[in-house]
């Protein structure tokens, strides 16, 4: 089976992620392959301080979701992941309405824990922040849907 075949469709997490505060924050999912997930982020005022720069938590927020979906697409149907520990380093400051790149990939996947980074890229290709963390591995119940 290739790689291609092994990636779960995450069509449906396309745009918000799933998660209405994403859309609230101005982030969008746009596509996907069988390590890696990519949007769009246009920081909005909910995301900043009041002198306009991007609050620290907000990156982490943004860019868990990020990895949480990457590895998403690595796993099989009745499988998700729970983040253990996550790592943000905020490297430059972004301000409300920035043109943002997000990119959340794989690091390392086994059978009980996955790693992964994510990062926030200005316009200019640097960059803003980034973030690691290590996620474990769980089934779903049947009663519970993917």
């Amino acid at each position: 089976m290739s790689i291609d075949e092994q990636t779960r469709d995450l069509t449906r997490w396309l745009g918000d992620g799933g998660m209405p505060l994403l859309g609230h924050l101005g982030v969008s999912f746009e596509g996907f392959d069988a390590t890696r997930v990519w949007g769009h982020w246009t920081p909005s005022e909910l995301c900043c301080n009041p002198r306009g720069a991007v609050q620290a938590g907000v990156y982490t927020v943004v860019l868990d979701a990020a990895m949480s979906l990457a590895i998403l697409a690595t796993l099989p149907k009745g499988e998700f992941a729970v983040s253990l520990d996550v790592h943000t380093s905020t490297i430059r400051p972004a301000l409300r309405g920035d043109e943002l790149r997000v990119v959340g990939r794989v690091i390392k996947r086994g059978r009980a824990a996955v790693f992964a980074e994510a990062s926030a890229i200005n316009i200019s290709g640097e960059e803003i922040a980034e973030c690691r963390g290590a996620y474990v591995v769980q089934r779903r119940r049947p009663a519970e849907s993917d």
